[in-house]
């Protein structure tokens, strides 16, 4: 099972990801929103959704 010495966050999990160039082959594909939806996604507090 999981312990300390195995244990990551998902900001690490998810690092690699953040710097790597947009991929098809492995479905890492970037969003397309419009200013308005980057405003509304902005202004959700943390934990909530739309």
């Amino acid at each position: 099972m999981y312990d300390d010495s195995n244990y990551i966050t998902l900001g690490q999990a998810i690092a690699p990801y953040m710097t790597m160039p947009e991929n098809p082959e492995i479905n890492h594909v970037f969003s397309k929103h419009t200013p308005e939806m980057i405003e509304r996604l902005a202004a959700i507090p943390e934990g909530k959704s739309l």
